[in-house]
């Protein structure tokens, strides 16, 4: 993993998705952010009691930091996967809303960002060079016995010919 800071955000990037000219990504971690007392720094979630123009400011900062709208969605540890399209995830997306509910994002809309949000669980991002197609999912305890890398991978495939899918998981 790479190690990056820009604005006073500290988050790492993968050496080989780096190598992909048509995505970015990113994986930040809770240096910095406006979050305070038990939620200090960078907290995304609006569903742990931190306040929320906290967790809204520190989502404009990732949001300013990517360029663009961040799609969020309420994780329920599940196997639900969401296909977001252009309409969800262009820069007018409301970053401080989460309207969609489940563990796994799946785009092919250029200049969508998805997200998922971590604690003890991991995330696994998974890129379709062929199809230009991009996954993020959100995999705790339940979403690995439930399949949930599998059932994102599989709705990636517009057709079942064989091509490379790249993936790469975080945990912290």
């Amino acid at each position: 993993m790479i190690i990056n800071q820009n604005n006073g955000l500290l988050y790492f990037t993968f050496k080989n998705l780096a190598g992909f000219d048509e995505i970015d990504h990113a994986v930040f971690t809770r240096t910095n952010g406006l979050s305070r007392g038990d939620y200090q720094g960078l907290n995304l979630s609006h569903s742990v009691g931190d306040h929320a123009e906290h967790v809204n400011a520190n989502r404009d900062a990732v949001g300013q930091l990517l360029g663009g709208g961040v799609v969020f969605a309420h994780q329920v540890h599940q196997s639900d996967i969401l296909m977001i399209n252009g309409a969800s995830g262009n820069a007018k997306s409301p970053l401080h809303q989460e309207n969609l509910t489940g563990d796994g994002l799946v785009t092919n809309s250029a200049g969508a960002f998805i997200a998922v949000k971590l604690a003890d669980c991991q995330a696994v991002m998974m890129y379709d060079p062929v199809h230009k197609v991009a996954a993020n999912v959100h995999s705790g305890w339940r979403g690995s016995k439930g399949q949930l890398s599998c059932i994102a991978s599989a709705n990636y495939r517009p057709s079942r010919d064989s091509h490379r899918l790249a993936a790469w998981a975080a945990s912290f």
